[in-house]
């Protein structure tokens, strides 16, 4: 029962808070058009600069045609969602419209399937009921909520990500047979074909896999399994451009070099700072966002002092430092319009997954009355960006944009559900009503299982 709360039930939320009328010339317009482009015409070209199918900035430009600057994984992945949506347009490109809702349908399928799949992990070292309430944590207490709501890549990433660590980690418990590190690698390749930063967790997780099994077999299968995603980001590299190690965001800064253009994307001076910005500003810190996560990093140095964890906790603080360090290096760092740290939406697990045993292990008390007020201002706080707008305002490392917009609209019962504003009830008394009647459900849910008694985990 615990596992099909822990997948229907952020499906539900994510699907009654789906965007239905902000659109952005960004990622989101990046990704429509380029299947519509598919849709219409068979070709990956959104057009040319003078003449684009969709008004983006997130596109590159060779031979003079325009192609999306985004990994291809997400737009190829929800075609078929996303061609529905266009048949019910009449087969025009009608923004906001159903083709925006159908690909945000498929984020979110994919995003309920990551937090279930987060379950799964939790339940390796804690009971149903621990498990339960992370994954609802996960689901409702992070940026993964609001950045479910718009087509954005990293909910597909998150999903593909999370099912490899958790293949990973059933091999390392369970190393015969090389079912467990073949799924693992395959899944994070095709991660790292939606999100080429996920292919960094190749990595620690390779070299968790070898650690825990001492089997060169199996590294050998996890590796050469993962590297479907990086081949078949070289085969529509050369499709595209000629060259499997031109990528599109390279196009995007003007130039078509194999390497030089795009680490000119990466400024690693500047990361410290914003390293300090993601974790501890206003405006993109999780401290201020979502503080939950802060306390599951307390957690992974409290768990360093079991030694069957400490291999576990080295891997997933590597794999938060990873996503920390690459997007803080990165010359948009912030995310432009962004509500909160979208780029540590792909981290967000691995904050979070120590938190199991150390609850597991700390059962009633002030570390779980903690545990349901952090989650209860989170929540509060990412809802106020899942149920207005995932897209908030510019400002510097002191603005909160919540004050600054967010919460203002979400008193005025100024929302962006698309099956509201299609309904023609924004305005009304029902927006307010389910923007009281979500955090209801959510925290209602979470306060249930807090006085269920856990269990040892099995």
């Amino acid at each position: 029962m615990a596992g099909w709360i822990a997948l229907l039930l952020p499906l539900l939320i994510y699907v009654l808070t789906l965007d239905g009328t902000i659109f952005t010339n960004g990622i989101d317009a990046s990704i429509i058009g380029t299947q519509y482009a598919l849709w219409k015409f068979g070709s990956f070209s959104i057009g040319t600069p003078q003449n684009l199918l969709i008004n983006t900035v997130d596109y590159g430009v060779y031979q003079g045609k325009a192609y999306s600057a985004i990994a291809p994984g997400t737009a190829l992945l929800s075609y078929p969602f996303a061609s529905i949506g266009f048949i019910l347009s009449g087969s025009k490109l009608r923004l906001p419209g159903p083709a925006q809702v159908a690909d945000e349908l498929f984020l979110a399928i994919a995003a309920s399937i990551a937090v279930y799949s987060f379950y799964r992990i939790c339940r390796l070292y804690a009971d149903d009921k621990v498990s339960l309430l992370l994954a609802l944590v996960m689901a409702f207490g992070t940026p993964v909520w609001p950045f479910t709501t718009i087509v954005f890549e990293n909910s597909l990433s998150l999903m593909f990500s999370v099912i490899a660590v958790y293949f990973v980690l059933k091999s390392a418990m369970n190393p015969q047979g090389i079912r467990l590190p073949l799924a693992g690698g395959l899944s994070l390749g095709l991660a790292s074909f939606v999100e080429y930063a996920a292919g960094l967790f190749v990595v620690p997780l390779a070299v968790f896999e070898w650690y825990r099994t001492r089997s060169w077999r199996n590294l050998t299968v996890f590796v050469s399994a993962f590297l479907i995603g990086p081949i078949a980001n070289a085969v529509y590299n050369f499709i595209l451009f000629r060259n499997p190690l031109i990528f599109p965001e390279q196009l995007k800064s003007g130039t078509a070099q194999p390497v030089g253009g795009l680490l000119s994307a990466f400024n690693i001076w500047s990361a410290p700072i914003h390293m300090l910005y993601y974790l501890m500003s206003p405006y993109r810190g999780v401290l201020f966002l979502a503080p939950i996560l802060v306390f599951g990093l307390f957690a992974l140095y409290l768990n360093w002092s079991s030694v069957w964890m400490q291999s576990e906790s080295l891997l997933f603080l590597s794999l938060f430092c990873l996503v920390l360090v690459f997007y803080s290096a990165w010359s948009d760092w912030a995310g432009g319009l962004a509500y909160g740290p979208r780029f540590l939406t792909t981290a967000v697990p691995y904050m979070l997954i120590p938190l199991a045993p150390f609850l597991s292990n700390n059962n009633g008390g002030r570390w779980w009355a903690l545990t349901l007020g952090l989650f209860v201002y989170s929540s509060f706080i990412q809802g106020a960006g899942a149920l207005t707008s995932a897209f908030s305002v510019y400002g510097d490392w002191t603005t909160f944009q919540p004050l600054a917009l967010n919460l203002s609209w979400l008193l005025q019962g100024k929302i962006d559900s698309w099956w509201i504003l299609w309904n023609g009830l924004n305005g009304t008394l029902s927006p307010l009503v389910f923007e009281g009647g979500v955090y209801l459900l959510i925290w209602t849910v979470v306060l249930l299982l807090a006085k269920r008694p856990a269990t040892a985990p099995t």
